[in-house]
């Protein structure tokens, strides 16, 4: 599915109606019908709803859905936030309309009290749309506020009135809502921090709106992921499953190595070499029975290449160390590889990645090693995560993931994809090495740079909910998330698209 801009949102909405001559009443009569849905579903209990209503199309929405809940019997209060005389075009039209077809309750800001939750089972937030920006009246701010502290569930139409539906950030106020009902599609905002933590549970509205509409994001949804995911034939044999080369470890981080070869098989490869220095080379013996270890040292490492070029992609980075010798062989190892490779962790410096000669090649950056890649502060990427992820991306011509909550997955073409699955739970030492053996394991056998990134982030994160959802958030190790593996992979071979869709933390609402 894909994820817009309010530019590109209001793009959709204008082809929809100058193009497809959808009349742009019957648009906001869809949103307001999905918000009753949703009610209905979500909140089956509440009689007694309070709507607060601003004065653009975002409020005309909630000028609908008060008409639309008061003819199935329910109690809508309504309390217009701005003047009657500065309501737009649309939502002076269903203004008029709910009087004319009902006894709703119609308030002025200058009748709010405080006193008004006693009374109320839900409250929807339909002051602001997508297209806010700026800073908000203090009037308006002081109802925000007590929106929140209110203690009421909170149902947000189209987005949370103060969010920034690009960036996600909040200027002053902003309503945290329980559930918000996207019209159309979900937008960037959502999934960026604060936004997501004060969306909500997402569900989607289709109010039909071209299924063609440009977009530079999206998730990958079902479909597109069981397309994706790489199959066995019945006459396979482990050369033929995908060979994975493996530079990883040290006398320090021996763990690493061990979880991204773990990582690797569980996934489906069907080899992994993993080079390792020689006096590390007994320990990775016994922790690894089913994978070939390649010692080097620093007067022998020639053995290195012969497994390179026996092998169907490489993993490069995770526990290595910094040393000089290391810097210098990773430089050589990364020159030899054609093959597609994905760097982390160690292998994560510039003059290093420049160094790599394939035409497919994954890095997996957290936010401190994507500032040193791109020659920035930690704050510099936090404030845009997805400029951030592309310039990673175009700087060295490669897919970047930025991993973080829901990790943002940067093509260099300037395009993204959210990953959304994965948790808080997540946040463990070698849960990265986790990932660098999935997306590994996903090269090996035959997945695009674009392809393995994105199914390697949903496989990940759907492995660690998996962890969560039966132990619990906290303690969980990565090496618990590696062997949920592969009972995500048959999930996507022989799942529903429903199991899969619930993964994705969406839901959407068809009224169309």
């Amino acid at each position: 599915m894909i994820i817009l801009t309010s530019e590109e949102m209001r793009f959709a909405d204008k082809t929809a109606i100058e193009e497809y001559g959808y009349p742009p009443v019957l648009l906001m009569e869809y949103a307001a019908l999905g918000a009753a849905k949703i009610i209905a579903s979500e909140y089956p209990e509440a009689r007694k709803i309070l709507i607060l209503c601003g004065k653009g199309n975002n409020g005309g929405d909630g000028l609908a859905l008060a008409r639309i809940l008061k003819n199935k019997g329910l109690e809508p209060e309504i309390f217009l936030l701005f003047g009657e005389d500065r309501l737009s075009e649309l939502a002076s039209l269903n203004l008029s309309i709910l009087r004319k077809t009902s006894s709703a309750s119609v308030f002025t800001s200058d009748y709010w009290s405080k006193d008004i939750f006693k009374k109320t089972d839900l409250i929807v937030d339909a002051i602001f749309g997508v297209g806010f920006s700026g800073t908000i009246a203090p009037e308006i701010s002081e109802i925000i506020e007590s929106v929140n502290n209110s203690k009421k569930p909170v149902l947000s139409i189209d987005i949370p009135s103060g969010l920034n539906a690009d960036t996600g950030k909040v200027s002053g106020v902003c309503v945290k809502a329980d559930k918000t009902a996207a019209i159309g599609f979900p937008k960037r905002g959502f999934f960026l921090y604060p936004g997501f933590e004060l969306t909500g549970d997402l569900f989607v509205v289709d109010i039909g709106l071209p299924e063609n509409t440009e977009s530079q994001c999206s998730f990958a949804d079902a479909s597109l992921l069981q397309s994706w995911i790489p199959r066995r034939k019945k006459n396979d044999w482990k050369g033929s499953a995908g060979r994975l080369f493996v530079l990883a470890g040290s006398e320090e981080y021996t763990g690493a190595a061990a979880l991204l070869c773990k990582a690797a098989m569980r996934s489906g490869c069907g080899m992994t070499y993993l080079a390792v220095p020689e006096e590390i080379s007994p320990i990775m013996h016994a922790k690894l029975t089913e994978t070939a270890i390649v010692p080097y040292s620093e007067n022998d490492y020639s053995r290195l290449f012969d497994f390179i070029d026996k092998s169907d992609a490489a993993a490069v980075g995770p526990g290595l160390g910094n040393s000089e010798f290391i810097k210098n062989l990773v430089k050589m190892v990364m020159s030899r590889l054609r093959i597609p490779v994905v760097a982390d962790a160690d292998a994560l410096y510039p003059d290093l990645l420049s160094e790599c000669s394939s035409d497919n090649l994954v890095i997996t950056p957290h936010i401190g090693e994507a500032a040193r890649l791109i020659d920035k502060t930690v704050q510099d990427i936090k404030l845009d995560m997805m400029r951030s992820a592309f310039e990673a991306a175009s700087l060295f011509g490669s897919v970047a993931v930025l991993k973080g909550p829901n990790s943002i997955i940067a093509l260099p073409d300037d395009y993204f994809y959210f990953n959304l699955t994965g948790s808080e739970s997540m946040a463990t030492a070698g849960s990265g090495d986790v990932l660098t053996g999935v997306v590994g394991s996903l090269l090996a056998r035959g997945c695009s740079s674009e392809e393995s990134a994105v199914l390697g982030c949903f496989i990940h994160g759907a492995a660690g909910d998996a962890v969560a959802k039966e132990r619990g958030r906290l303690g969980i190790t990565a090496s618990d998330i590696l062997e949920r593996i592969p009972e995500i992979l048959e999930s996507l071979f022989s799942g529903s698209s429903e199991a899969i869709e619930a993964t994705l933390k969406i839901r959407r609402i068809s009224v169309v």
